[in-house]
């Protein structure tokens, strides 16, 4: 299961984690249990004037885009 965040909005510079929760969701309980977490590998957030450029696509984003997730993407990157 992969879930996709396109347009992720951090505002300052720094390096990051995203924590994510898996739950089985039951709107008749008034609990709701998680059923696993997990933390992404860090990520570096830059300002615009550290920001280093758009960096080659992963095999792993051609993969998502040929399954149809669209990304907004310049057509002038390669595939790395």
């Amino acid at each position: 299961m992969f879930f996709i965040f396109p347009d992720l909005g951090v505002r300052a510079p720094g390096f990051y984690r995203i924590q994510c929760f898996l739950m089985d969701i039951d709107i008749t309980k008034s609990c709701i249990p998680i059923q696993a977490t997990c933390l992404t590998a860090p990520f570096e957030v830059h300002s615009p004037k550290t920001f280093p450029g758009t960096q080659g696509l992963t095999q792993i984003s051609k993969w998502f885009s040929e399954q149809g997730v669209h990304f907004n993407i310049s057509r002038r990157i390669k595939y790395t």
